[in-house]
């Protein structure tokens, strides 16, 4: 998202924008240092949203060498990508694999506006079109993809998924509105000049208002802030109390080390949720505040010991790897390296060898 606006002098709007930027930057760093991935995600969004203040983040500081410098790198590109892997991480479905596919493309463009601004080996206005053309269809792109979680349900096992779909709905929705109106500036600039002073405060607004919602849901996903100004009560919305936590995770652990409900590859938070005898909601809730996981996360991580403890056991010698991998509850050779290889950073290769002594 570039500025389409400069303030004119008009010091009350680039002081209030000045202080939104800066409390939207110590948001990011909180998010960003957070133990929990989906913080992290969120940091990285507000990161990129952060990309769109330069102008107001400097204009106290004096825009010097460093902002000269940020200014030469293409960031809008990284909307849609960084706003789709936060929802992923939300429902336990990001991974390595899912995020280097969706960085390439970014990445190449803001490569590309470093050498444009830097080198300048291409026309000025033509570059410009062709970058706002594929930022857009990216921003549409990504859209749809986001969409579509919500549309196949990957929301609703979610605590209060309703709260994802507002921020989803208000702060995409902003982003679609800025870059129509983006398009419409570069490709018809004349219509865009007739209509900017009637629309200036306009989008002085909604840009205030997007980085206030991103300033408030930001802190409102720390767990610690979270604790600190919503009861405990409000958390679990389908109605367990405090005093039902400890005995919830007690019924949680033996299903998981007693029954080894894991080694079931059908297993699923609905599942899980049955057995305990809550809701999705409440399980995901608990997992995510009490246990600082996720409901995959946690499974992996049971499966991952399982398969760890079958590999030397002499009775399961017949078993090829894979295998094993089946045989602890995973259900696809893939899913299985990769959640091995973020639980022992290794693969399940080299971890035999070293077992084995090879």
């Amino acid at each position: 998202m570039r500025l389409l606006f400069m303030t004119n002098g008009n010091g009350l709007i680039e002081g209030a924008a000045f202080v939104v930027a800066v409390q939207a930057t110590v948001v990011c760093l909180l998010n960003i240092l957070n133990a929990n991935w989906p913080n992290r995600y969120l940091g990285a969004l507000i990161l990129v949203f952060l990309g769109s203040t330069k102008y107001y983040l400097f204009s106290y500081l004096g825009y010097g060498a460093v902002y000269q410098f940020l200014e030469s790198f293409s960031t809008a590109q990284f909307y849609g990508p960084a706003f789709y892997l936060f929802l992923l991480s939300i429902i336990g479905m990001d991974s390595r694999q899912e995020v280097l596919p969706h960085l390439a493309l970014p990445v190449g463009v803001m490569f590309l506006s470093f050498l444009q601004s830097y080198g300048g080996i291409w026309n000025g206005e033509f570059y410009l079109k062709a970058v706002t053309a594929v930022e857009y269809g990216m921003i549409l792109f990504y859209f749809r993809l986001c969409r579509q979680l919500f549309r196949k349900g990957h929301f609703y096992p979610v605590k209060v998924h309703q709260r994802y779909r507002l921020f989803f709905g208000a702060v995409y929705g902003y982003l679609i509105y800025n870059f129509t109106d983006l398009l419409i500036m570069v490709f018809w600039g004349a219509f865009w000049q007739s209509l900017m002073p009637a629309f200036f405060y306009l989008d002085m607004l909604l840009y205030l208002l997007c980085f206030c919602f991103l300033i408030l849901f930001g802190l409102t996903e720390l767990n610690w802030v979270r604790k600190l100004v919503v009861p405990a009560s409000v958390h679990f919305s389908s109605g367990v109390s405090i005093s039902a936590l400890d005995d919830l995770g007690r019924r949680l652990d033996h299903l998981f080390e007693e029954e080894r409900i894991y080694t079931a590859p059908e297993i699923s938070l609905g599942v899980l949720a049955d057995k305990l005898g809550v809701s999705s909601v409440v399980v995901s809730e608990f997992l995510k505040s009490q246990r600082h996981t996720s409901f995959y996360e946690l499974l992996n991580h049971y499966r991952v010991q399982e398969f760890k403890r079958l590999l030397p056991n002499p009775q399961y010698r017949h078993l090829s790897m894979e295998g094993l991998a089946y045989e602890a509850g995973f259900g696809s050779k893939a899913t299985f390296n990769r959640a091995f290889k973020k639980a022992e950073g290794m693969t399940p290769g080299e971890y035999r060898r070293m077992v084995k002594g090879e």
